[in-house]
């Protein structure tokens, strides 16, 4: 038989904050992926209302110097900034990443920037402005 109950998302936002509390002494010794800095450290952070904590995170992402992140870092923290709502600020760091090499390590190049982050969730808040519309319309 099949269970009518609707999911809870009170309790999935318990488990990200009880990860958080294991995983923070972690961070301090063992370094982060970008995506595990980006996506489950920022986003879910801005997601949950918690500002404070994802600008650092976004921060932190933009100072990171390591070579061959292909516009990751930069990518990543336009889309903490874009979930706080701050569409000036995300649109002008997607160039950036796009310089950088573009896209995201999860996402295939082969797709173009365009396309990834039309796609892309996190940047949903900027769909319909037109800096960014402008920014990932085919070019001629």
């Amino acid at each position: 038989m099949r269970s009518t109950k609707k999911p809870q998302f009170g309790v999935l936002f318990a488990v990200v904050e009880a990860r958080d509390n294991h995983v923070a002494p972690l961070e301090q010794t063992q370094p982060a992926s970008v995506h595990d800095i980006g996506h489950d450290g920022g986003t879910l952070a801005a997601r949950r209302g918690d500002c404070a904590r994802s600008l650092h995170i976004a921060e932190k992402l933009r100072r990171i110097e390591t070579p061959y992140l292909y516009g990751t870092h930069t990518f990543r923290s336009a889309c903490i900034i874009a979930l706080l709502g701050d569409k000036d600020r995300a649109v002008a760091l997607l160039p950036d990443a796009v310089a950088q090499g573009s896209g995201t390590e999860d996402e295939p190049d082969a797709y173009g920037y365009g396309f990834i982050y039309r796609h892309s969730m996190d940047l949903e808040s900027l769909r319909g402005y037109p800096p960014f519309e402008e920014l990932i319309k085919p070019k001629d």
